[in-house]
């Protein structure tokens, strides 16, 4: 697992959020808040599992992206992110 880009990975994915604003079928508070719990910590492997969860399919966050029209974007950078975990 590379940290640093996983890390680069989640922020992209954060701005993303931050910058489509909020849907009807995802929450944005709930989506920022998940990203940054993982983001403040030390360690990423720590959080492997709640990676996993934060770009898994029917996720709050890929609803949330598919609801504010940047699902494609979304779909791209959660296949990153998996890859960069295995």
């Amino acid at each position: 697992m590379n940290e640093e880009q996983i890390r680069a990975k989640l922020i992209e994915l954060r701005n993303l959020a931050s910058e489509n604003g909020d849907g009807s079928f995802g929450h944005l508070d709930r989506a920022l808040k998940d990203i940054d719990s993982i983001l403040a910590s030390k360690n990423l492997s720590d959080e492997y599992r709640q990676i996993e969860y934060l770009v898994g399919p029917t996720t709050n966050l890929q609803d949330l992206s598919f609801d504010c029209g940047w699902g494609d974007k979304f779909l791209v950078l959660a296949e990153e992110i998996e890859q960069l975990l295995k």
